[in-house]
């Protein structure tokens, strides 16, 4: 998954589902949080109709690249 967020720079929640297919919706959006609340991706969300949410990688989470993707 960092290396999706890594390789698209930024990118929304609906292309990093489909790009991390067959993963569930519900396991998703966990391991976003748990890497959010760890500080190693950013999740901006915009207040907007429909809503936008894209994810980047923080300064911490960039240390973490080079890893090999699966």
């Amino acid at each position: 998954m960092l290396w999706k967020i890594h390789e698209a720079g930024i990118i929304r929640y609906n292309k990093l589902h489909e790009e991390l297919q067959p993963i569930a919706h519900r396991t998703l959006s966990k391991q976003l949080k748990e890497l959010e609340a760890s500080n190693l991706i950013h999740r901006e969300q915009y207040n907007e109709i429909p809503p936008k949410v894209e994810y980047s990688l923080t300064e911490e989470g960039k240390t973490l690249i080079p890893i090999a993707p699966l």
